[in-house]
């Protein structure tokens, strides 16, 4: 395999609240960069002073933030307009280039033209919201949302505004049935993050009926890296491939209490395959 500049980083969210616990266990395993949610910048609104001094102590810098995009919530949008500014705002004052924005649960799960379009100009308007503060987009595709298959993504992504990046998961590539290492080839480019997990496939049924309702029954179960089913070297080989120098967030699923454990082992599988 060919040197890599790839970033690496740990999401928090498998702490919750106690992002300060999280911090240290991060750090401790050599990370210098972490996604945190933004539940965890917009407890400290007044007082991000503070929640700098924090990161420092631990030696840690935030890599992106990770948001709720809840892309089909027409109703609200211009409630979810003036979050998303607030947010960015956010963003710029803790110097973090980066939002993953996921879709949100689908409550109906019935794709439309119409309902389509409806989420491609809220996703545009949030974007816009951001791109003036100076903060790239990313969108995570999701289960359980409707930007979320192969198909699905690919239409979004042939029609947003080309700053619009993805950041995919790799869990959630493989439950959707996506060939992952393709998958970053095809779209390279345009991956600002990936957050990095393992899987274990649950069911055995992959016909092509099983992979027209991917939301029907649960195909796998999330793990930490390295111990599922996945082939994350062949995904590593791949990002060298295409000369990727994003983020590569390692996320801790599922959350338990050997977190620091698994936070240590993350850190060492990628000290052994992403030089």
């Amino acid at each position: 395999m060919t040197d890599s500049r790839i970033k690496r980083a740990c999401h928090l969210a498998p702490w919750g609240r106690q992002h300060l616990q999280g911090l240290t266990a991060v750090s401790e395993a050599g990370f210098r960069f972490c996604e945190a949610g933004s539940q965890l910048l917009l407890a400290y609104a007044d007082r991000l002073p503070l929640l700098k001094e924090q990161l420092a102590y631990c030696q840690i810098k935030l890599s992106a933030v990770y948001e709720l995009g809840h892309f089909e919530n027409w109703a609200r949008r211009r409630e979810l307009y003036l979050y998303h500014q607030k947010l960015a705002r956010t963003l710029s004052i803790m110097d973090t280039g980066l939002v993953i924005l996921s879709p949100g649960f689908s409550f109906t799960q019935r794709w439309s033209i119409d309902a389509a379009s409806r989420m491609l100009e809220l996703i545009g308007e949030m974007a816009r919201r951001y791109r003036h503060e100076g903060i790239s987009v990313g969108i995570h595709p999701h289960l359980g949302s409707l930007f979320f298959t192969e198909q699905q993504i690919d239409y979004f992504m042939e029609r947003l505004p080309a700053g619009i990046g993805l950041a995919p998961d790799f869990g959630h590539l493989a439950e959707a049935q996506i060939d992952i290492p393709a998958f970053l080839r095809k779209y390279g480019c345009k991956i600002r993050s990936i957050h990095l997990k393992d899987a274990v496939y649950v069911n055995a049924n992959r016909s092509a009926e099983a992979r027209s309702t991917p939301r029907r029954i649960r195909k796998t179960r999330f793990c930490w890296p390295g111990k599922g089913e996945l082939d994350l070297n062949a995904a590593i080989e791949a990002l060298s491939e295409i000369g990727y120098q994003e983020w590569l967030t390692v996320e801790l699923e599922p959350f338990g209490e050997r977190l620091q454990e698994g936070a240590l082992e993350a850190s060492r599988y990628l000290e052994c395959r992403v030089p």
